[in-house]
């Protein structure tokens, strides 16, 4: 394999890392990213680093210049995504609901690559819930 066996997301005072596990061993490391959504509108966040990017918008292919905003958790980003919607509405805020551990593989793309597991799978279990 040229993956974990999983990868979750904690916090650890003030800083987000990602618990990845190879090979019997757990690694955690900081996240590469902080986590972020982006707005067509410029928005009053005093604790989110605010800049202006350039990205394609997913629902038309097309190049938009765009806010992001990076808070240090994950929890600070629901907070203001919340508060958001509730004083401006729903359409506001972008990509603020994609799972971090996604989201760090989609930003960078061979960060899980670095801790394949290479040892012979011993047992293997399936959540029937998830499955039906």
């Amino acid at each position: 394999m040229q993956v974990p066996l999983s990868v979750d997301s904690d916090v650890d005072g003030k800083k987000e890392k990602l618990i990845i596990w190879a090979n019997g061993k757990k690694n955690i490391i900081n996240s590469p990213i902080k986590p972020y959504f982006y707005s067509f509108k410029k928005l009053n966040i005093s604790n989110a680093k605010e800049s202006r990017v350039e990205k394609i918008r997913i629902s038309d292919y097309q190049k938009k210049m765009f806010y992001k905003y990076e808070f240090e958790t994950r929890k600070e980003l629901e907070q203001e995504r919340n508060r958001i919607r509730e004083t401006m509405g729903k359409g506001i805020t972008f990509e603020d609901n994609i799972p971090f551990t996604l989201r760090n593989r989609i930003d960078n793309p061979n960060i899980y690559a670095q801790f394949p597991h290479t040892d012979k799978l011993s047992f293997c279990f399936i959540d029937i819930e998830q499955y039906t």
